[in-house]
């Protein structure tokens, strides 16, 4: 079962820019996890450092860091409503960024402020198998609302108690709000 992200790209249209996935046996039923609410509390737990870690000011990357694995990728469309923000590139162009280049982001000191209006949230979670997921969130940042999808996966040791969720890959969409 595949998570896939798609961003509609100027000139190629909708675009397959990220894949998680997780497998199973042929012949058994797509996925049924056997306690939602713990596993979903797990990822939601994770899912509360990307919130805080949006807030400017020092430790805002150090926070991230906790959820975010340091080699994912961030992925979204230039849009209308940040091309000012970002002249180098075109309406409709493919943004992409590593985890370092956005904490370095979070860290420096014109890093847009925000107050939590109520916009801030969990859309939805969706599980493919017991170590793959894709979180929805809408988050504020300065004057724009995002979209984010956000890949994770259950990486670590679960019998040393060493597992934990991470971010390995997030596709966002920009809108002024």
């Amino acid at each position: 079962t595949d998570f896939i992200s798609m961003v509609n790209i100027a000139g190629r249209g909708w675009t397959v820019v990220s894949k998680v996935f997780a497998g199973r046996p042929l012949g058994s039923l797509s996925y049924l996890e056997p306690n939602m609410a713990s596993t979903h509390s797990d990822i939601v737990a994770q899912l509360q450092h990307y919130f805080d870690g949006q807030r400017p000011g020092a430790g805002s990357s150090t926070i991230m860091r906790k959820v975010f694995h340091p080699t994912a990728l961030l992925r979204g469309p230039v849009m209308e409503c940040d091309h000012a923000d970002f002249p180098q590139f075109h309406v409709g162009d493919l943004r992409v960024l590593n985890a370092l280049e956005f904490f370095d982001m979070l860290d420096d000191p014109d890093f847009p402020t925000w107050e939590d209006t109520g916009l801030n949230k969990i859309v939805k979670i969706d599980k493919s198998g017991p170590r793959s997921a894709c979180a929805t969130v809408q988050i504020q940042c300065g004057e724009y609302l995002f979209t984010d999808h956000l890949s994770m996966l259950l990486l670590g040791n679960q019998s040393t108690g060493q597992a934990k969720w991470m971010i390995v890959h997030k596709t966002f969409v920009p809108s002024a709000i």
